[in-house]
């Protein structure tokens, strides 16, 4: 006693149906905007630069959101919300880099820093904060850094970072500081 029925989910056949107008929801746009968001929040802590580089991709996929709610669905409280959204994100963005990225010196104060101030454990923002109250005076050969008497040096620390200086008391050589350059 076999029966052929066939059973028809009507269901199914209503969701088929509905899901055609989803079609734009899951354009290609909106795929990767959401790549972007989660590959943000999968970046190890330990990355260095970890908290910029969520901020970034962040603001990678807020930025190709709106454009997706605009272009393919348009929602126009979408597209404020998520504008709203990378706008903070990018300002974050400009305060993060600008906290997190390492200090450029010329070449001469990074030299410093590197053989004289790295080995004493000194942070780059600490000499940064050195160099921005000092001044570099270049002199010329035979030119006098200070005279007895006659230059108030105050209480500046100095230091000889190439060439060499003669050293003397009341116009008697004493000795030369610095024959080797620092760097």
């Amino acid at each position: 006693m076999a029966t052929n029925a066939t059973v028809t989910n009507a269901s199914d056949v209503e969701t088929k149906d509905h899901c055609k107008d989803w079609a734009e929801a899951q354009h290609a746009v909106f795929q990767l905007a959401r790549l972007f968001i989660l590959i943000s929040f999968l970046t190890p802590c330990t990355f260095r630069y970890h908290s910029l580089f969520l901020r970034v991709m962040l603001s990678c996929g807020h930025i190709l959101t709106p454009i997706w709610g605009a272009v393919f669905v348009c929602m126009p409280d979408f597209v404020i919300w998520c504008g709203a959204f990378s706008v903070a994100n990018l300002v974050h963005i400009v305060y993060l880099a600008y906290t997190s990225l390492p200090d450029w010196f010329s070449k001469a104060l990074d030299d410093i820093y590197l053989h004289v101030f790295k080995p004493l454990k000194i942070s780059r923002k600490q000499f940064q904060g050195l160099a921005e109250k000092g001044s570099m005076e270049l002199l010329g050969k035979g030119g006098s850094y200070a005279k007895q008497d006659h230059t108030c040096t105050g209480l500046r620390l100095s230091m000889l970072l190439k060439g060499r200086l003669k050293v003397s008391y009341d116009d008697v050589y004493l000795h030369f500081c610095g024959r080797e350059p620092v760097c």
